[in-house]
């Protein structure tokens, strides 16, 4: 008889296998549509994206592993995956709708890893489990014993490991978005990339943001000199709080605490749950992963389908030759958060109104931790500890098990509670500001709204400092295939781009773009060839190309061909 696991790891298996071969012989499967032509840098990375789906899925279908590395590394796969496919939802093309196969397979990964050693275990093998690690690990670690004391050393060590790990999370977090990012372009935009241009595109970006963990570093910096300076005060004033915090633990308190883990122990080892416990706990998962997917498509689809930066801006729409916005970023991300963060907090209120369910929650499923796994009793050995420290029990009187379960489960529950509401209201926020963004391009200038200012601001074209010109071809590696791209970008005095040529070419707009360049340049405006785009590795974007004559113009209309040279006829 094939057990659920084995299904699921069968599965997993038989899908990963169809990814990599999707992958390798990708230019031979017609129903996938994909617009580079194989060879090219875009076709690669799309078999590459293949490929690595099938990888994870065949390691998760023969790896028992659940380690946190492991676990992050396949959230981070779903929410990358349910990014592309939320995009193909968005974009209602049939011929995307292959690219809903990556957040199926991702989600079908991170589920069987989840359950691997999750809610299945009995009381048996739980017990084998912790004498197992007993071996290897003492129950009670000496340094609960020892005086817990915030030195100055200390201070400075945790300052540096908060700004190590604070950096490699923005490393991941920038990796995250501009992979992203690239596929959205690659798969639905058709953009064609170089992988040469990548490392120093990325080098732009990372320096760029590196004052971000400096500035966290100094905020816990002066948290940490003013905890310790609070410690030195209670300490000196002999306060209950500078004796809990700095104090080591009594003979007495320490026999306390090893004879009433042997009880912990009996009362865990013993317990047994109803079965529909197991199927509410996986029904927690499943609803995490999906409205951890959902919540932010949906601020996504709401932003793009209900704001319109013309309306919000006031200007008259005849009037207008470009507009962007909203950003879409900031509320997306903060909705991630709190999507994960609030539907953890609902079902630790059911643990802790339901207390048997919370038990099992904790005990079976390792709940407020990141290995989804029973606790060891070494685990509940630090929490004991950490609450004799706390002076929450009384050496002198005997430990309720049940109850110190109860109490552990909800020692985090005001921590949830709140980070629920801080990250609501940043998600609200950071949705407010990207409706706020906006950059609008019209006939007397540009109005735009910074991201972090609530405020708009109006540039008139008297404020135009030089003008750029852009001239290139995009998509494909093959000539015949290439789009031509034509750009005209009006740089103002605050260094405030206004790009003129967006969206299609057609005689309206040509009649704007024309007359304000009459104008900027019988006021002696400069006009020349941009050389790059800055920090891009889309190859279709590099600025003026010499042959912008030969190549690029003959592929436009003819009706709108002369008028285009004209306005890119730039001095020498």
């Amino acid at each position: 008889m094939i057990s659920g696991r084995q299904f699921f790891s069968a599965i997993n298996a038989l899908g990963g296998i169809a990814c990599i071969l999707i992958g390798i012989f990708l230019d031979q499967i017609e129903p996938i549509f994909v617009s580079q032509p194989p060879g090219s840098d875009s076709f690669v990375l799309i078999q590459a994206h293949w490929i690595a789906i099938g990888l994870f899925s065949l390691i998760v279908s023969a790896s028992k592993s659940t380690s946190q590395f492991w676990v992050s590394l396949l959230f981070f796969s779903l929410m990358l995956n349910g990014w592309l496919g939320g995009k193909a939802l968005l974009v209602g093309d049939p011929k995307f709708s292959w690219v809903l196969a990556f957040p199926v397979l991702s989600f079908l990964n991170l589920f069987q890893l989840l359950a691997q050693n999750g809610a299945s275990k009995d009381a048996n093998e739980i017990q084998d489990d912790g004498a197992e690690k007993a071996v290897n690990e003492p129950l009670i670690p000496a340094d609960f014993y020892e005086l817990k004391s915030l030195s100055p050393a200390a201070a400075v060590t945790g300052v540096m490991h908060i700004g190590i790990v604070v950096a490699l999370q923005i490393v991941l977090l920038v990796l995250f978005f501009f992979y992203g990012a690239l596929m959205v372009r690659v798969i639905f935009e058709g953009a064609d990339i170089d992988f040469a241009r990548i490392p120093d595109v990325l080098g732009g970006v990372f320096w760029k943001i590196l004052y971000i963990p400096v500035i966290i570093i100094l905020v816990y910096s002066i948290f940490f000199l003013i905890q310790i300076v609070i410690e030195r005060i209670a300490v000196g004033s002999g306060s209950a709080a500078g004796e809990d915090v700095n104090r080591s633990l009594s003979i007495q308190e320490r026999t306390f605490i090893e004879k009433s883990l042997q009880s912990i122990d009996d009362y865990i080892s013993d317990a047994s749950f109803p079965a529909s416990y197991s199927w509410l706990y996986w029904s927690a998962v499943l609803g995490l992963i999906a409205w951890f997917l959902a919540l932010p498509v949906l601020v996504f689809w709401l932003e793009a389908e209900f704001f319109n930066a013309v309306e919000v801006s006031g200007i008259p729409e005849e009037s207008v030759i470009s507009s962007f916005g909203p950003g879409f970023i900031g509320g997306v991300a903060f909705s991630f958060l709190f999507a994960s963060t609030a539907y953890w907090a609902v079902f630790q209120w059911l643990g802790k109104r339901h207390q048997r369910f919370g038990e099992y929650l904790h005990m079976r499923c390792g709940w407020n931790s990141m290995n989804g796994e029973p606790r060891p009793l070494q685990s509940y050995a630090k929490i004991f500890t950490r609450f004799v420290r706390k002076r929450r029990y009384d050496p002198d009187q005997q430990i309720d098990p049940q109850q110190f379960i109860r109490e552990a489960y909800d020692e985090f529950s005001g921590f949830i509670y709140k980070a629920s509401v801080l990250l609501g209201i940043a998600a609200v926020i950071f949705t407010a500001l990207d409706v706020n963004w906006r950059r609008i391009v019209h006939t007397d200038g540009l109005h735009y709204s910074p991201y972090f200012d609530w405020r708009s601001y109006d540039l008139t074209l008297d404020e135009i400092v030089r003008v750029e010109l852009r001239c290139f071809l995009f998509d494909g590696d093959d000539d015949e295939e290439r789009v031509p791209g034509v750009g005209y970008d009006a740089v103002f005095s605050n260094s405030m781009r206004g790009y003129l040529l967006e969206g299609e070419l057609n005689d309206d707009l040509l009649s704007k773009v024309e007359a304000i360049d009459a104008k900027l340049r019988s006021q002696g405006v400069p006009v020349s060839k941009a050389e790059h785009a800055g920090a891009v590795i889309l190859r279709g974007i590099n600025g003026y190309w010499p042959d912008c004559e030969e190549r690029v113009l003959p592929k436009l209309d003819a009706d709108i061909r002369s008028r285009v040279g004209a306005l890119l006829d730039a001095a020498p």
